[in-house]
């Protein structure tokens, strides 16, 4: 390895080359901007990257993150199920946003999830609280359980899908969701698909029920 000793600042006058690997040590690239200083050869970024490198060989150019893409909310007024679908390769959690959603029956609520081959109606190992003067729960194998199984019921707060292996596309869920009659509702479980998860639906358990208030809405990373 060549190594190449410098003092002072390096400036566009003071150009340094070698063609083999050249070692700079505390030194201070002063330029109009460092693109001016400093220049990768074959390597130029795009703007909003960052360079980083794994820890050996060059560094390479990476867009950053971000963070959460927000869906559009859809009213929860209408219908048996509400789907957003197109979620895409590589997300890693789903966080699914409940304002005030209630239904005009007794059924518990579900959330299901799937893939290109549609939305998956079993395989779900889950469990839904109920927390109100007593503790009840319920399990269920058609999608991941909310426990609610009152009308007036308007269910409000957050569940959180997070993926846990991206060879089985296993998902597990956690989430803490309120009702407008002094009751609490836990939801936890798991289920894996056959491929890349893409598409997140809300629904009741008999399938039957229609949604009369509120809305949801998804955010994925």
């Amino acid at each position: 390895m060549a190594t190449v000793a410098l003092s002072g600042i390096i400036t566009p006058s003071n150009i340094v080359t070698a063609t083999s690997t050249t070692t700079l040590t505390n030194k201070t690239l002063s330029a109009a901007d460092l693109t001016t200083a400093l220049t990768l050869a074959g390597a130029a970024g795009t703007n909003g990257q960052v360079l980083t490198s794994a820890g050996s060989g060059l560094p390479s150019w990476t867009t950053i993150s971000a963070g959460f893409t927000l869906g559009t909310p859809v009213a929860t007024t209408s219908g048996t199920s509400i789907d957003f679908t197109g979620i895409p390769a590589g997300t890693k959690q789903i966080v699914i946003t409940f304002n005030g959603v209630s239904t005009d029956g007794t059924s518990a609520k579900l959330i299901q999830i799937g893939d290109s081959g549609g939305v998956e109606t079993s395989g779900y190992s889950s469990c839904g609280y109920i927390l109100t003067t007593t503790v009840a729960a319920g399990f269920a194998s058609a999608g991941y359980a909310i426990y609610s199984e009152v009308a007036a019921h308007a269910l409000r707060g957050t569940v959180i899908l997070t993926l846990e292996s991206s060879s089985t596309n296993t998902w597990c869920a956690q989430g803490v969701l309120s009702g407008n009659t002094a009751s609490n509702f836990l939801i936890s479980g798991d289920k894996s698909l056959s491929a890349t998860c893409d598409r997140v639906r809300i629904t009741t358990e008999l399938g039957t029920q229609n949604f009369d208030g509120g809305s949801v809405n998804i955010a994925y990373i």
